[in-house]
């Protein structure tokens, strides 16, 4: 997947600090893999094997109440 953190942000309605950790914590766990493009360029995300089944939008909105609650 190719997508910058601002595409992110807009399609699943979160603040940039929000994607950031998130995708921090999905790349700590080894869900993901992010690698720079090259300057002024969005990472590429590989995406690992999953334990479970769940959306982009679901897992987001998961970490983003831990998040608020720690």
């Amino acid at each position: 997947v190719e997508i910058s953190q601002e595409k992110l942000c807009k399609l699943l309605d979160k603040s940039e600090p929000t994607i950031r950790k998130c995708l921090s914590s999905l790349e700590k766990v080894g869900l993901i893999q992010r690698d720079k493009s090259g300057y002024q360029k969005c990472h590429k995300i590989y995406v690992g094997k999953t334990v479970s089944t769940v959306t982009l939008g679901e897992y987001f909105k998961k970490i983003s109440c831990e998040i608020e609650v720690n």
